[in-house]
């Protein structure tokens, strides 16, 4: 039955894993058979057969962010906040998949919202919101479409009055000494829930030699991720970036000019029009030849789907599968796994557009 179950959620296109779920006392454990389940999780059935030749009763474990879910979890234990009736309390929610776990609870299946929830947190006493950096138990396959996470459950947001003094209003061209001090002159909270965005900037200001320190000091100007140094400062670490076009890009758009750079790969003036799309295309291409994983061919699905449109799509999701093979991605995702997750990014760029039109 075990797994029949994570077959049909491989079936459906959930990556999955085995996972030891166990009882200590009156709450439920769960514990990954596996080292390096969110990367090793797959749709493969001939890996899931071999996975659960060797462990029979294990439970099939949903990596949440190459999913692209959050999970409300609402808990019954003996003696605690009663979550399911909690949550029940709040009154209707959008119509979502709901699944009951095994010791009595529910499992609420949504859509990331623009900010992603990443780290597991406790919404309040019995609800807890499961994001991207963890895993959840399949007890049955989530039916019928997936909204967005309700607003209810967004983190907070700053208050409009410190946000309207983060935000720097530039009339006329701003001209300013030195690359980190550019950096300084735009408002990181243009970026906020951008993450696609974000990490392509990321990439750029690594390139032309802006400091760690004083990228996470720009990043968390933006109060709403005042708690994200290390999260920042790890994925700062973990990139080879190619170019620095976005972040010539982004000082065009908003007026600033550099009056001198002395970093062997800038000039004296910035001009973003120079940055062939092909420049940009190669480097997404390069980043994804070294990182394969589906997490990183989904950002840099998306990030290829900005650069390149309008110019013809598919033969660029052509070369990008050509990368999986060559980067082992392929091995592990299966081609269609790969040409799914191609297209899961592509198509969030093209509702994201559409959204903002």
């Amino acid at each position: 039955m075990s797994r029949k179950l994570a077959l049909a959620f491989a079936s459906a296109g959930f990556p999955i894993f085995p996972v030891n779920v166990f009882r200590v006392g009156e709450r439920w454990r769960k514990v990954p058979y596996i080292d390096g389940w969110a990367h090793a999780a797959t749709t493969d059935p001939k890996v899931i057969g071999e996975w659960w030749m060797r462990w029979l009763t294990a439970k099939p474990g949903l990596p949440l962010a190459r999913c692209g879910l959050v999970v409300v979890d609402a808990d019954r234990h003996s003696g605690g906040e009663d979550g399911v009736e909690a949550l029940r309390g709040l009154g209707p929610l959008p119509r979502h998949p709901v699944n009951s776990t095994r010791g009595g609870g529910q499992h609420h299946w949504f859509r990331q919202p623009p900010t992603p929830i990443t780290k597991k947190q406790s919404w309040r006493p019995g609800i807890d919101l499961i994001g991207a950096s963890g895993f959840v138990v399949g007890y049955a396959v989530p039916q019928g479409e997936i909204p967005e996470l309700p607003e209810m459950f967004w983190p907070q947001l700053a208050p409009i009055r410190y946000l309207r003094v983060c935000v720097q209003d530039h009339v006329g061209p701003v001209l300013v000494s030195d690359l980190t001090t550019a950096l300084r002159k735009m408002n990181a909270v243009d970026w906020r829930g951008q993450f696609d965005r974000w990490f392509e900037l990321l990439m750029a200001c690594k390139y032309v030699g802006i400091s760690e320190e004083d990228w996470v000091e720009w990043c968390v100007s933006d109060p709403h991720y005042v708690n994200d140094v290390e999260e920042i400062a790890h994925i700062w670490r973990s990139i080879e970036p190619a170019h620095g076009g976005a972040f010539y890009a982004a000082l065009k758009a908003r007026g600033i000019k550099v009056h001198h750079q002395d970093h062997p790969h800038t000039h004296s003036e910035v001009h973003f029009s120079a940055v062939d799309w092909r420049v940009r295309f190669d480097g997404a291409r390069k980043w994804l030849r070294r990182h394969p994983t589906e997490p990183d061919l989904f950002s840099i699905s998306c990030l290829v789907a900005e650069i390149v449109a309008p110019r013809p799509i598919a033969k660029i999701k052509d070369l990008l599968l050509q990368d999986c093979a060559a980067n082992g991605l392929a091995s592990l995702l299966g081609v269609e796994g790969c040409r799914k997750t191609i297209e899961r990014g592509f198509r969030h760029v093209e509702e994201k557009a559409l959204a903002s039109a």
